[in-house]
């Protein structure tokens, strides 16, 4: 049986935690392989910049049996002396070192699924402003993962509504010779080896179509960008009329001109408006590797145009679970139903 049993309603919130941070919730269940520190080096990298402006949640979901067929969920808060059984050694020891001065690990046990768990736990315990970390092993696949990747983050992905979710893919081992160096972190995910400081002009794409664009990247602009970074705007233009194309292209004529004031160069920002032929999907894809070719992007971010269908209204449209599914670089997603949150919660403060 479920020890310290409680409904996912009532976890409470740690002491500490102030709702103006990003809260970051990383995901992981059973282990210590090589995914989560080369996960974990990535986020250390291009996201947690300033560990003092971040809610740091640490969720590690762990499978049990329960001879009574009920589906049950228990949440339980782990010390920092207990949490090194549970989370990767990378992750346990900037804990130790106190990196992350507003941090939880929480311990989820439960017998109903471990993607129905997340998102319950997203649903009903996480901050509003919260953002989900799952790792994704699609191109690893002669390797067992233990951080949280294949059908669970696929799952996920495809039902959440109410938080972003970033998806950091693994993928195959470049040549290195000793894997207990810090070159593992360069092993995966593509990272740049040439010597830059963290945090210093990160390439973030913007994928945008006719749907809530400036929501869209205000969120990036409030919760991820910084002064420092290289900006460009992917206009997905394939499935607009003339009318939706003129409203859209003035949108983003007013969010270059905010853009070039927040950044530090108005060079660091760029500009494109995709083919109007063909598959969407495919076009956004094949930019990200083109642009890969001759400078790394970082972070794609893109939201979901889930089509209000009464038998789909939770399930992300099909262009941003494509792209989910197969981009070679991590990709933030951020729902249609937040997206139009914000865009309520700013008309209700404007007025």
């Amino acid at each position: 049986m479920l020890d310290d049993r409680l409904t996912v309603h009532q976890l409470p919130q740690m002491a500490g935690f102030d709702e103006s941070r990003l809260t970051v919730v990383v995901a992981f269940d059973f282990g210590y392989q090589i995914h989560d520190k080369a996960c974990w080096r990535w986020l250390e990298k291009w996201l947690l910049l300033d560990p003092s402006s971040i809610n740091l949640t640490l969720l590690h979901i762990e499978t049990v049996r329960d001879p009574a067929k009920l589906e049950l969920t228990s949440y339980r808060y782990i010390s920092l002396e207990d949490s090194s059984r549970f989370l990767p050694y990378d992750v346990w020891r900037s804990l130790r070192r106190n990196k992350y001065p507003h941090h939880e690990v929480v311990l989820l046990q439960t017998n109903i699924g471990i993607s129905k768990s997340i998102l319950d736990y997203m649903r009903y315990d996480a901050p509003r402003h919260a953002m989900l970390v799952l790792g994704s092993r699609h191109h690893t696949p002669s390797i067992i993962p233990r951080f949280l990747m294949g059908s669970v983050s696929s799952d996920v992905t495809a039902k959440i509504d109410s938080h972003p979710v970033l998806l950091i893919r693994t993928r195959l081992f470049k040549d290195v010779s000793d894997l207990r160096e810090d070159t593992v972190g360069s092993a995966y995910l593509g990272l740049r080896e040439e010597g830059k400081e963290f945090g210093c002009g990160r390439s973030i794409c913007i994928a945008v179509d006719g749907a809530h664009v400036k929501s869209l990247v205000h969120y990036v602009m409030r919760e991820i960008m910084r002064k420092t970074d290289i900006v460009q705007i992917v206009h997905c233009a394939a499935d607009e009329n003339a009318s939706t194309l003129a409203r859209v292209s003035a949108e983003l004529e007013e969010i270059r001109e905010e853009l070039k004031t927040f950044l530090d160069d108005e060079n660091q920002l760029d500009s494109v408006l995709l083919d109007f032929t063909g598959d969407i999907r495919e076009k956004v894809l094949e930019h990200v590797d083109e642009r890969m070719s001759s400078k790394a992007i970082d972070l794609l971010v893109i939201g979901n145009r889930t089509r209000r269908a009464v038998l789909s209204r939770n399930i992300i449209g099909s262009t941003a679970q494509y792209i989910l599914q197969y981009a070679h670089v991590p990709v933030l997603m951020v729902p249609d139903a937040l997206i139009e949150y914000m865009e309520d919660d700013a008309m209700s403060t404007a007025a």
